[in-house]
């Protein structure tokens, strides 16, 4: 019995140190599982951390995206702007640029950083055209170009004074259109009243005559003609120095002053039905455009100044200074006849 309490003894100090290690066993489990806790949080809190530097760095990927975007539109809209320089400037110095060169393609295209270096060049090759042609006409600029640039003082100083006269001319003109136009005016008012006084007359059976002041009027119908001449050769010089005008630039501002005349001017002959007529090459004149036309022809070989010469009838060859005439319901009235060259008889 002692054998086996002994025994029983011994198999329970065994489980309590079984027990006891079991319990050490746990508290060293228990220590780990904390540390392994604490280490848990720490990569929760890396995890987070690094989530928040991964976002960072995507928004600034996204804004250096935005800026890369930017800029290579800022080098695009760059890069044709000096194609379209480079072009302009080779069309505008065509005649000093090397033309052998090939074009360059064309605004549409899409611009490649490899043609920023070849425009250069070009840009490089024109200057130095221009500069080896210049050193060529500034020795005679040096020599002659004073006395140029006196002559063209010279000729615009006669176009100013020409332009001056022609104004004072057309201001003449002008009051003496308005005159013309209030004293037709006035006369249409004595013609109806004329009118009126002769069907009463005629009513009460008394022979219808024309006063002495309408019998001198049947002669003004010569005046008129000479005043619509006037009008027709003025609108011919005003579009004369209108595309002077157009052509300087000393004088454009007096472009909308010759536009403005012209145009009353041509108001004018519109209202009273003055048109111009020509004889088309290959024509026949016969006697019945006598009265329509004018035969010149050339003072010699080279020059585009014509001579008048007898009427003859022929085939018109050439048409020259256009003539006008009134269309009315009768035989016109030729206010300028037309000028023709006829062919050889």
């Amino acid at each position: 019995l002692e054998a086996a309490l002994q025994s029983e003894q011994n198999l329970v100090e065994s489980e309590r140190a079984n027990a006891a290690h079991l319990s050490a066993e746990i508290v060293r489990l228990g220590g780990l599982v904390a540390e392994a806790e604490q280490q848990t949080k720490f990569l929760e809190s890396e995890v987070q951390t690094a989530k928040w530097a991964l976002h960072e760095q995507e928004a600034a990927n996204a804004s250096i995206e935005r800026d890369r975007d930017r800029v290579q539109r800022a080098h695009d809209q760059d890069g044709r702007r000096v194609r379209r320089i480079t072009q302009r400037l080779e069309r505008s110095f065509a005649y000093w640029a090397d033309r052998e060169k090939p074009q360059l393609s064309g605004e549409a295209d899409p611009f490649d950083l490899g043609e920023v270096g070849p425009m250069i060049n070009r840009l490089e090759d024109l200057q130095l055209s221009i500069s080896e042609r210049l050193s060529n006409v500034e020795a005679v600029w040096r020599d002659y170009g004073d006395d140029v640039v006196n002559r063209l003082r010279d000729q615009c100083d006669a176009l100013d004074d020409e332009v001056s006269r022609l104004s004072r001319d057309v201001s003449e003109l002008r009051s003496e259109r308005d005159k013309t136009e209030m004293d037709l005016s006035q006369l249409r008012i004595e013609i109806n009243d004329e009118i009126r006084r002769a069907q009463r007359q005629s009513r009460k059976g008394v022979e219808i005559g024309l006063s002495e002041k309408f019998s001198r009027l049947l002669y003004l119908s010569d005046q008129e003609v000479d005043v619509f001449l006037v009008l027709v050769e003025t609108s011919e010089q005003l579009e004369i120095l209108l595309a002077r005008c157009r052509a300087s630039r000393k004088h454009s501002s007096l472009e909308p002053l010759f536009e403005s005349l012209l145009q009353q001017i041509t108001s004018t002959k519109g209202k009273y039905r003055i048109e111009p007529f020509t004889l088309s090459a290959g024509t026949e004149v016969t006697l019945q455009h006598r009265r329509h036309i004018e035969v010149v022809s050339r003072k010699g070989w080279g020059t585009r100044s014509e001579v008048p010469e007898a009427f003859r009838p022929g085939i018109v060859k050439e048409s020259g200074r256009p003539g006008y005439w009134i269309q009315g319901d009768g035989e016109p009235v030729i206010i300028r006849k037309a000028e023709v060259i006829l062919e050889k008889a």
